[in-house]
């Protein structure tokens, strides 16, 4: 066989080992290689929280806002400040230039101008937030049934527990109702012993004091020591002596009630089908892990922590490594379906040999390109296969000339080896113009800027690996395969005859018949152009939908709504829509946007006017019609509330959405 090819030719067997280990570590980096549903992003959008009870608005901005707007003035990477002031608390929204990659360097750029502004005013609290744009993918509820005390007692313990997790970056608490230690007492017990609630304040601060420390010291070292009448929990509370009017002491218990409560002023509620609850966000670190096996790991651990208990307590709600596992596998079915279709092709047009060589180098082609992407640290996400998806039309025609132009010596009457020698010759130049030409259409694409740049950066990368690999495939993988694979199959040729001869034959009187009847032809041709440009417009998007069987209803009341009113109205909208049997399962965030769980939804932290609303719907119904639908009738029962019902979608949005 290795003398059928030209002298000059690779070694067969040296290009087949190549071909196959690169196949085999593409086939092995598809199921191993770093994972996530969809493409990260520099962190180009964070947001400035400044929190200050006792100022007003006007306070606020004059003292605080305006000041920093200056601050942030001078940073030339900014590209928008936008700032929301309340009563106690404002939020800046920054947006960075779409130029700007090194965001860390600029972030801390920012955090360096608050500081100096957060220590002249020392009774305003800055924080900065500069990942907000991490997805919390993945969101869980802790219901113990025994209140809401004891569900935020264990999920502050789940929490600390899955943040040792490797595969996750960060949990945080969910509409956490804060804890305070109330001390409830009653009228008659206040007269009963002569006291008054502000006597037993000042007996408290005194039993609290920690302005003055212990110190033991010999020679040159100190050691501090906390005051022995340091209270640190309720059952030192209860122990607290209370001096009486007339001098005698008696422990505080004996005049209140003492134990801990979830604060009444919480600011942030998280209800889920009515029922208040307790949630757990986590996030996972980007371009590190297979999100698949780091989704069977958290999975692990939420079993192991409900198997303490009776009945488990962590319930899944929201679980973004399954709605990247049925992505994934959607588009390696459109990845396979495309294969497919080539191939039928293949055979229809060309010699059952050809079609079936080509038919086995496009396959090695994807999987090698994959390999390389792969091997030098390569993300595997949906942007990822749509560029392998997009290739494969690319990727066949330098195999397809090749293998016409072999089958056409070959009809000629040459040997195998000249017929290799005339083709590889012949258009090893014109294929190798053919694929830089093709690749240079990509390179604008690659070198582009931004966030919609960002977020399709690996179309061209797979589409340029996978063109430059079918011209080296074209002219050294294929000819190996034609000489060690002479395959003929005498039905399937006899039927592509057959089929050649009827498209000859058809295309051959549709000619006759246009050049017979000009003037009928130009008439045919007009009205197929009318006919084509009076058909109803279909609204394109550049990004698909999520397809996720999700939507949410993003619920806006007037800016001075108090929380209470924004959470009841939010739940009346939730019970709402729980009565159409589409959905299945409701979870209202008040007071916030609640979680990150896409990755183009902005976070609104610490806002008592909006809520959001996430519904769950039944798989067989179809998001995009029912958000609208639900949104059309929601809005006409709330008419005084600005409500927006949509479903997830692909693309940017952070920009349109922080505002």
């Amino acid at each position: 066989m290795d003398k059928l090819l030209p002298s000059n030719y690779l070694t067969p067997r040296l290009v087949l080992g190549l071909t196959l280990l690169l196949v085999f570590t593409g086939i092995v980096g598809w199921f191993k290689a770093k994972s996530q549903e969809d493409p990260s992003f520099p962190y180009r959008n964070g947001f400035i929280q400044i929190v200050n009870p006792s100022a007003s608005v006007t306070q606020l901005n004059d003292v605080v806002v305006k000041p920093l707007e200056r601050r942030l003035a001078k940073i030339d990477e900014i590209n928008t400040i936008h700032a929301r002031i309340k009563t106690g608390s404002a939020v800046i929204d920054i947006e960075l230039k779409e130029q700007v990659y090194n965001t860390a360097l600029v972030w801390q750029r920012i955090k360096d101008e608050v500081a100096p502004l957060g220590a002249s005013l020392a009774d305003s609290q800055f924080y900065v937030v500069d990942r907000a744009q991490d997805t919390q993918g993945i969101v869980l509820t802790v219901r113990t049934g025994k209140g809401l005390t004891a569900d935020r007692k264990l999920a502050l313990e789940v929490r600390d527990e899955l943040e040792y997790l490797d595969v996750v970056r960060s949990a945080s608490l969910v509409g956490d109702p804060g804890l305070e230690l109330a001390i409830s007492y009653s009228q008659e017990r206040m007269l009963a012993f002569g006291f008054s609630p502000a006597e037993i304040a000042k007996q408290l601060r005194d039993a609290n004091q920690q302005d003055s420390l212990g110190v033991l010291s010999q020679n040159l070292s100190a050691l501090s020591l906390l005051p022995v009448n340091h209270l640190r929990n309720d059952a030192q509370l209860k122990d607290v002596q209370i001096t009486t009017p007339d001098g005698s002491k008696i422990p505080l218990s004996t005049l209140a009630d003492i134990g801990y409560r979830t604060a009444p002023t919480s600011s942030e509620q998280f209800w889920k089908n009515g029922q208040r609850v307790i949630g757990i966000a986590l996030s996972l670190p980007p371009n590190q892990h297979n999100i698949a096996d780091a989704g069977n790991t958290i999975k692990q651990a939420i079993a192991g922590i409900n198997a303490r208990f009776t009945d488990a307590p962590i319930k899944i709600e929201i679980f973004q490594p399954d709605w990247s596992q049925k992505r994934r596998e959607g588009l390696v079915n459109s990845l396979i379906q495309s294969c497919i279709a080539i191939c039928v092709v293949l055979l229809l047009f060309l010699s059952v040999q050809s079609a079936i060589v080509i038919s086995l180098t496009v396959p090695a082609i994807v999987f090698s390109s994959l390999a390389l992407f792969i091997t030098f640290d390569g993300v595997i996400h949906q942007m990822t296969i749509a560029g392998l998806v997009l290739s494969l039309g690319l990727m066949v025609d330098n195999c397809i000339i090749v293998a016409e132009r072999l089958s056409y010596f070959r009809s000629k009457g040459f040997t195998m080896r000249s017929a290799l020698t005339h083709s590889v010759n012949e258009l090893k130049k014109p294929l190798a113009a053919a694929t830089m030409t093709t690749i240079a259409a990509f390179v604008p694409m690659l070198l582009a800027k931004g966030s919609v740049a960002d977020f399709i950066a690996t179309i061209p990368v797979l589409v340029i690996i996978c063109i430059s690999l079918s011209y080296i495939a074209a002219l050294l993988l294929l000819p190996v395969l034609f000489v060690y694979f002479p395959i003929s199959i005498p039905w399937l040729e006899r039927w592509q005859e057959t089929v050649t001869q009827k498209l000859s034959t058809f295309g051959y009187q549709l000619a006759h018949k246009t050049l017979q009847h000009p003037v009928y032809t130009i008439v045919a041709a007009t009205a197929m152009l009318c006919t084509l440009l009076s058909l109803p417009n279909a609204n394109g998007k550049f990004f698909p939908n999520a397809n996720r069987n999700q939507i949410y209803i993003d619920v806006q009341l007037p800016l001075a709504s108090h929380i209470e009113t924004t959470t009841k109205t939010a739940n009346q909208i939730a019970e709402y829509a729980l009565q159409y049997p589409e959905v299945s399962k409701a979870m209202v965030f008040s007071g916030f946007s609640g979680p990150r769980f896409y990755y183009n939804l902005a976070q609104k932290p610490n806002e008592s006017h909006i809520a959001r609303v996430v519904l769950t719907l039944q798989d067989d119904v179809n998001p995009p019609e029912f958000s609208r639908f639900i949104d059309s009738n929601l809005n006409k029962q709330f008419p005084e509330i600005l409500i927006n019902a949509r479903e997830l979608g692909q693309g940017i949005l952070l920009r349109a959405r922080l505002s």
